[in-house]
């Protein structure tokens, strides 16, 4: 059993259709390569580019949106502030607590 390959150019897609119709028919295995499906090849890649870019960017957009949601709802700044205020509240409510410390009379 030989195996042998061809190429066979034409300038019309009828003939090329007609040729790969009587091949297959004596049962030879044939693909046709045309500008059609070369354009059908190129955009369903295209399609499928851009299916993988939009799922790249929604996949992107959650990782924001997580990140986001780890970070600290303020600035360090902040929380250290209200931390150290509540301290000193507790310090002088405790202070009162312990003494008999009254504030002197405003003075006229």
């Amino acid at each position: 059993m030989t195996i042998a390959s061809s190429v066979i150019f034409v300038h019309h897609r009828d003939a090329a259709s007609e040729i790969e119709r009587r091949m297959t028919a004596e049962g030879h295995k044939v693909a046709m390569l045309n500008e059609q499906l070369v354009t059908k090849l190129y955009t369903a890649a295209k399609g499928e580019r851009n299916v993988a870019l939009e799922e790249m960017a929604r996949l992107q957009g959650e990782a924001e949106k997580a990140r986001h949601d780890l970070q600290p709802r303020h600035p360090k700044g902040v929380q250290e502030q209200a931390i150290g205020a509540a301290r000193d509240l507790a310090t002088i409510k405790s202070r009162r607590a312990a003494s008999t410390y009254e504030p002197s009379p405003v003075i006229n």
